[in-house]
C-alpha cells in the first residue's frame, strides 16, 4: 500500500491509554497511512501493546530509543517516514475516525503547507462526555500579522496537525533543546511561519486531547518560562522578529510588575519567570526600584526602566 501520511506518535510509559489511540488511527476512514511509534525508553508495557498490534497491522512500526524527550521522538520518526504529509499524534489523545481524511482535503483545496482544527480536550478518562474545545484558531495563518498573533499565544493544538513534510525538513523539523520541550511544537509553527509556510485552521473538531496526571504539560509548572526561552531562542537568528518579541515581553513584563509590585510572593513569581530576559543586572535594578523607591514613583521608573534599558 502506497503511505500517504505517516503518523508519529512519542511513547514514554504509555501502557495506560496508547491502545486507544491507536485504536483511533485504526479507525481512520483514510487507509493510506503508517504509524511510526517511537518508544522514548518506556519502562512499562508500552513495548508489548505496540508490538501486539503490529502482529495485526504491520502499517503499525515499532521503535526503541533511549529517552530523548518529544522534540528527539518526533524528529526520529520524521527522519525514517515515508509520507509525503505528517501528522502527530501523542500516545494518550484521540482522533476522531475522518481526521486524516478531511484533512487530506484540506490541505490540496487551500493549497497550503499546513492544515489543522480544534479539538475537544477531557479529563483522564471521560472521552465521551466532553464537549470543551481548546479555541484554536480557524482561517489562514501567514506573514507578520499571524505571527504577532501566535507570539501571543500557541495556535496549534499538535494532535490537530497534518503538515508536508518537506517544510518541516525545511526548518529542521523540532528543537531537541531539553530546556524547550513540551514548547518544541510552538517553536516550529513559529519557525515554518518566519520561512513563509501557510497554515490553515478549519472550523472543524478533529481530535480530542486527554488531560492526566501523567500527561507531559501536568509535571511543567514552568510553562511562561519555556515559551519566553522560546521566543528568545528564535530572535536569535531573525532580527524582524527580535523587534516584535521584544516588543510583546517588555509589555508583558511591565504589565505583571506593576500589578505585582506589593506582593513580595508574585513579585519573585515574576522575575523568575523573566530571568532569562532580564538578566542578573535588570533583575537588581527592578528590586532596587520596587524596595527603595517610594510607592507613588514605582510605577513611572518600573515602566521607563523596561522599555528604555532593552
Amino acid at each position: 500500500m502506497n503511505v500517504i501520511v505517516s503518523v508519529i506518535m512519542p511513547a514514554f510509559n504509555a501502557e495506560r491509554y496508547i491502545s486507544e489511540s491507536i485504536d483511533s488511527v485504526l479507525k481512520q476512514t483514510f487507509q493510506y497511512w503508517e504509524l511510526i511509534v517511537i518508544d522514548d525508553g518506556s519502562i512499562d508495557r508500552t513495548k508489548e501493546i505496540i508490538l501486539n498490534y503490529r502482529k495485526a497491522d504491520n502499517r503499525i512500526i515499532y521503535i526503541y530509543q533511549e529517552n530523548k524527550k518529544q522534540g528527539g521522538a518526533r524528529n526520529f520518526g520524521i527522519s525514517i517516514a515515508k509520507g509525503k504529509y505528517l501528522a502527530f499524534l501523542d500516545s494518550d489523545d484521540i482522533w476522531m475516525d475522518y481526521k486524516l481524511h478531511n484533512q487530506i482535503l484540506e490541505i490540496e483545496k487551500y493549497s497550503t503547507d499546513l492544515v489543522f482544527s480544534d479539538a475537544y480536550y477531557f479529563k483522564n478518562d471521560k472521552n465521551e462526555t466532553s464537549k470543551d474545545i481548546m479555541n484554536s484558531y480557524k482561517g489562514f495563518c501567514r506573514g507578520e500579522t499571524s505571527i504577532q498573533l501566535f507570539i501571543q499565544q500557541n495556535q496549534i493544538p499538535i494532535l490537530t496537525v497534518l503538515a508536508k513534510k518537506s517544510e518541516i525538513i525545511k526548518v529542521n523539523g523540532f528543537t531537541e533543546s531539553y530546556d524547550l520541550q513540551n514548547v518544541e511544537d510552538y517553536h516550529l509553527w513559529l519557525k515554518m511561519l518566519l520561512n513563509g509556510a501557510v497554515f490553515w485552521g478549519s472550523e472543524e473538531v478533529y481530535a480530542r486531547y486527554r488531560d492526566h496526571d501523567l500527561s507531559a504539560t501536568f509535571f511543567d509548572r514552568s510553562m511562561r518560562k519555556k515559551i519566553i526561552s522560546m521566543l528568545i531562542d528564535l530572535s536569535r537568528s531573525n532580527f524582524e522578529f527580535s523587534k516584535i518579541v521584544k516588543r510583546h515581553i517588555k509589555s508583558q513584563i511591565s504589565d505583571k510588575l506593576l500589578s505585582s509590585q506589593s506582593d513580595n510572593i508574585q513579585l519573585s513569581h515574576v522575575l523568575s519567570t523573566y530571568k532569562n530576559y532580564l538578566g542578573f543586572f535588570g533583575i537588581y535594578c527592578i528590586k532596587m526600584i520596587i524596595y527603595f523607591l517610594p510607592t507613588r514613583m514605582r510605577s513611572k521608573y518600573l515602566y521607563k526602566f523596561i522599555h528604555v534599558y532593552y
